[in-house]
């Protein structure tokens, strides 16, 4: 994405406002006109090549949105139930202040002026992310349209392909993966560097290396891997930024693979009832029944499926197989089920039930 600073906020509330009405009008009018369309994309490109650097302040970034969480709220309150290993009741924890968020998460240290900047949050999640799928979300979870025209589809997909490598699940892969490029595919550190840093997307999006992830599998469970981020940080002083830099590329090349996937509105029943993973989103490989972690990001395999839950009741998929009647019951169980296996840490739901703390017990992560 081409960037530059504009210091009006005049500009910058007003561009918003207008692509915001654009979209809208879509939306509503249920359009599949190409031309409306192409209009959208070129509109909606444009004026998000300009954006407003707001001040840096320290605060809680979000790694599940606010508005994906108060979806599985407890009824009637601004809080969440948590559940995790390290507790033996689920906690009632404020949406807004705790949960699925991490201080300054997304939080970057400029190149070329220095000091910090919340670019990522503000304007790639919030503004461009956040701002559009929520609309799409919302009415899908209130159940307002049958079909979703095009245009849902795509911020759809670029809901759940950020949703997706936002997460400190996804950071954790991408670290280990980096981990595994230096130790094991020996990998110079100048990659690593702003001037090599398109080499290097090279290397991670297009597996440049040829990388198994198999190999890959193999050297995470047969190395001890105690403190995965010092072990990265002994190689690299900026790892964070690299890792940050990386999630946002992967995600803008997976919006692509997803989008030409089948997408599927899965809809649950009593007693079955969906929740939501720390990981945010759910992947398959359904060639290989065994591949639960690390995913990758190779999307653009046949057998990946990626499900992302929305409310209690109301979950998406994106998948290149047919879903009917009998095959859509057992989508919504495995939905369900795969939580607590693709959790990190942390599982949150609207209700305090024994059954998912007994189970979380069960089950840990990349176990």
């Amino acid at each position: 994405m081409l960037t530059f600073n504009i210091s009006s906020k005049t500009f910058h509330k007003y561009r918003q406002q207008l692509i915001s009405c654009f979209f809208g009008f879509i939306i509503k009018k249920r359009i599949e006109n190409r031309v409306y369309l192409r209009l959208f994309y070129i509109l909606f490109s444009f004026v998000n090549r300009f954006y407003y650097e707001q001040p840096f302040k320290k605060e809680n970034h979000h790694y599940i949105p606010q508005f994906i969480l108060r979806n599985f709220a407890i009824p009637g309150t601004g809080c969440i139930y948590e559940y995790s290993l390290n507790s033996l009741n689920p906690k009632r924890i404020s949406i807004k202040k705790e949960a699925a968020s991490v201080v300054n998460f997304y939080s970057f240290n400029k190149y070329n002026s220095g000091g910090y900047s919340n670019f990522t949050e503000k304007n790639v999640l919030s503004e461009i992310i956040e701002k559009y799928s929520s609309k799409v979300i919302k009415n899908i979870v209130e159940s307002r349209f049958d079909k979703l025209i095009s245009l849902e589809e795509n911020m759809l997909s670029h809901y759940a392909a950020f949703q997706y490598t936002r997460t400190p699940a996804f950071h954790l892969q991408l670290r280990l993966f980096l981990l595994f490029l230096i130790e094991n595919k020996n990998l110079d550190l100048k990659y690593f560097t702003n001037k090599y840093k398109y080499e290097l997307m090279d290397v991670v999006i297009n597996n440049k290396l040829e990388v198994d992830i198999y190999e890959f599998k193999k050297y995470f469970y047969n190395e001890n891997h105690i403190d995965i981020y010092g072990d990265l940080s002994k190689y690299l002083d900026n790892s964070n930024h690299v890792v940050l830099l990386l999630s946002n590329t992967i995600a803008n090349h997976i919006i692509e693979p997803l989008f030409r996937k089948k997408i599927y509105i899965l809809e649950s029943f009593k007693p079955l009832y969906f929740m939501m993973p720390d990981t945010g989103v759910l992947v398959f490989d359904f060639k290989d029944s065994n591949n639960l972690w690390p995913y990758g990001w190779d999307f653009s395999k046949n057998s990946m499926s990626l499900m992302a839950p929305l409310s209690p009741n109301k979950c998406i998929i994106f998948t290149n197989s047919e879903i009917n009647a009998v095959i859509r019951e057992e989508y919504i169980k495995l939905g369900v089920g795969s939580v607590y296996y693709q959790k990190l840490k942390y599982i949150y739901s609207d209700r305090n039930d024994s059954a998912i703390q007994k189970n979380i017990f069960k089950h840990d992560f990349i176990t």
